[in-house]
């Protein structure tokens, strides 16, 4: 976890399912493999594949009041742990 003044980077979780309304929003998938609407049950099993594909996901918090708020996520593909 990376944790700034208003902002922090955080592993995802299970109950990040909320993000189905972001991949299935045409202008936040258009530059992403993405190309159909994702079902809820599809982005579930998109988030429990993430340790066996290798990839390492962040969700993207700011701190609100007191309260944090899930902005959007980036991640780390393709890593070549060897090298």
């Amino acid at each position: 976890m990376l944790k700034g003044k208003n902002v922090i980077l955080r592993p995802i979780k299970r109950r990040d399912i909320k993000f189905l309304k972001w991949f299935n929003d045409s202008e936040v998938i258009q530059y992403l493999t993405l190309f159909k609407p994702m079902t809820e049950m599809e982005e579930e099993k998109w988030i429990e594949e993430i340790p066996k594909r290798g990839d390492i996901i962040f969700v993207i918090e700011i701190s609100l009041e007191k309260r944090k708020k899930p902005i959007g996520n980036c991640g780390l593909h393709k890593i070549d742990h060897l090298n």
